[in-house]
């Protein structure tokens, strides 16, 4: 079983890989994002946005040092965006993989079984990192 704090740990690693592609590619991820965030959009009423929409939606459209250092940021708070982050999928399976092998290599065993089907699942991962 795996408690919050590890949980917490690979999140935040997975944070730390897609700040580093940010950098690299910050027009791909951030279309990526904000596309999620717009379509999450949808389900609410203009005038019931949730705190979290509203405030991936103040840092995809910010600068991006501080939407940088609020996805890596070690704080609850940093865990508390997480939790809701519109980069969900951003990451290709191998990547995940590695990252839990560092991580969280319980995990990572488990995750192993669903190897055929992650990119098939998150097709747009693949096409960030240019695969």
């Amino acid at each position: 079983m795996q408690t919050h704090q590890r949980i917490a740990q690979r999140v935040l690693a997975e944070h730390l890989a897609i700040a580093e592609r940010l950098r690299a590619n910050p027009k791909a991820m951030l279309d990526y994002a904000r596309g999620n965030v717009a379509r999450w959009s949808k389900d609410f009423s203009p005038a019931c946005i949730p705190d979290w929409l509203g405030e991936w939606e103040r840092l995809l459209y910010g600068p991006m040092d501080a939407l940088v250092a609020a996805i890596t940021a070690d704080t609850d708070a940093g865990t508390h965006l997480r939790e809701t982050s519109p980069f969900v999928g951003a990451l290709t399976f191998q990547e995940r993989l590695e990252i839990l092998r560092r991580i969280d290599p319980e995990m990572a065993r488990t995750l192993e079984a669903f190897a055929s089907s992650w990119d098939e699942r998150f097709p747009k991962a693949a096409e960030l990192v240019g695969r």
